[in-house]
């Protein structure tokens, strides 16, 4: 379940793949019957950075760059 700022809880099917050691895919559905769906792909470039793609119906294509550090 997720729940938002100001939106009622809503139940999601999520679904992932490793298509290679450096390359995920997650598909996410909207349950309730509102088809919002979401597609991330994460490419890891290295153990310390990644780029995430993502596509929503409702806020279009997004881009991330993903820097890990480890706490000391």
């Amino acid at each position: 379940f997720l729940r938002g700022e100001g939106a009622p809880s809503t139940a999601r099917m999520t679904l992932g793949k490793r298509i290679t050691p450096d390359l995920n895919v997650v598909y996410s559905q909207d349950l309730t019957g509102s088809e919002e769906r979401l597609v991330a792909v994460e490419y890891t470039l290295s153990d310390r950075l990644s780029v995430l793609l993502t596509q929503s119906q409702t806020s279009g294509y997004g881009f991330d760059l993903r820097l890990r550090r480890q706490a000391r």
